[in-house]
């Protein structure tokens, strides 16, 4: 008997490619029939579709929109989540992030007892963030603490030091509800055929996604490939930047660096990737999310093949520079790069029956596997 799955995630899912990796996942089950609840992306992000799987977007309360402007799209998103819950009346709601809370916990509370709750977060936040941030996702967080915890069947983080947080935070709550899931790329992107495009002169870099000059060693890498005087190449791929990082990157004057500031489409990630030697991950250590975090952008990079530098600060990565591989994963000190440092120019060539695998497909069977815990098909 096919159940019914309602997934609320308020943030555009083109900004987060586990959720949409998660939705192509249960596409593939007959047994679940998932509609979720979103916001468009305010850019210019490619829309995406996804076979057996209802998406029902409203507008993104941008905020450049004026206030007003704002608030009603806040209470569009809401009611209309609402009304689609009760019209669907599904089996399970997952929900991410505290953004999601409202049409939720008014469900749950009101109109449906019976639907298993499962949470997910993207990233940890501290009580220090909520008490500081947004008094609307303070004013959900306490829907969660006070109804939606106790309430679920599933809460779970990215890896086990946000789990761990988590529990720090919440001490009374039932421990056996706490799950790490992880953020794992597609299991075909290690099989794909890999391009042999090294230049034995140079070596060729490569970084993807958001960027800005306090979050990350932009300038301090940059710096460093000019002073390599044509050893290394570095391309950056990236349509979320803040002011100050585009208008550094447009002012540099190196034929070594490229800017693409349309970025890259998630799909084609792996046709570019391979095309490159080394995978850059630079950011500073401003928060526990980041010391403790393994990046997407690992995962994929290491998927592809490339050999990976990483930030020093960033101490939950450490453990995978032992990963069963031939390609080098280095934890580096952006900070004070030497001019003479540089990397291996002998390309290795990932063998998928030798190395750790890491596939989403694996992954969100935990997930459908404790569905079928809770209702028998």
């Amino acid at each position: 008997m096919e159940k019914r799955l309602a997934i609320v995630h308020f943030s555009p899912l083109e900004y987060f490619p586990p959720t949409i990796n998660l939705l192509k996942f249960f596409s593939t089950k007959p047994s679940i029939h998932v509609e979720i609840f979103t916001c468009e992306n305010p850019g210019k992000r490619k829309k995406t579709t996804i076979d057996n799987t209802k998406i029902r977007r409203h507008k993104f309360p941008s905020t450049d929109s004026p206030g007003p402007v704002r608030l009603f799209r806040y209470i569009i998103f809401n009611m209309a989540t609402l009304m689609g819950l009760i019209r669907s009346n599904p089996d399970y709601i997952l929900y991410y992030e505290s953004y999601s809370v409202w049409p939720v916990y008014v469900y749950l509370k009101y109109f449906n007892k019976s639907s298993k709750l499962y949470i997910h977060y993207h990233e940890y936040s501290s009580p220090e963030w909520y008490q500081n941030g947004m008094r609307l996702v303070r004013l959900y967080h306490n829907m969660e603490e006070r109804y939606l915890y106790g309430r679920s069947e599933w809460i779970s983080q990215t890896n086990a030091y946000r789990k761990s947080f988590f529990l720090r935070d919440n001490p009374t709550l039932d421990k056996s509800k706490l799950r790490v899931l992880s953020n794992y790329p597609p299991g075909n992107w290690y099989f794909d055929t890999k391009e042999s495009t090294l230049d034995k002169e140079q070596v060729k870099f490569v970084y993807v996604g958001s960027l800005s000059i306090a979050g990350t060693f932009l300038k301090e890498f940059c710096e460093w490939v000019i002073n390599q005087c044509g050893q290394v190449t570095f391309d950056i791929y990236s349509f979320n930047l803040t002011g100050p990082a585009r208008e550094y990157l447009s002012g540099i004057n190196s034929k070594f660096i490229t800017f693409h500031s349309n970025g890259l489409e998630y799909g084609d990630l792996p046709k570019t990737l391979k095309k490159y030697d080394v995978g850059i991950i630079f950011y500073k250590a401003s928060n526990e999310n980041v010391i403790y975090c393994i990046s997407n952008k690992f995962y994929e990079y290491y998927a592809c093949g490339l050999d990976i530098w990483f930030s020093k600060e960033m101490e939950a990565t450490w453990p995978m520079e032992k990963l069963k591989t031939n390609q080098d994963i280095v934890r580096m000190d952006f900070e004070s790069l030497k001019k003479g440092y540089t990397a291996s120019k002998n390309k290795k060539v990932a063998i998928t029956g030798d190395k750790d695998i890491f596939r989403y497909e694996d992954e969100y069977q935990k997930l459908l596997d404790h569905f079928l815990s809770v209702h028998a098909f």
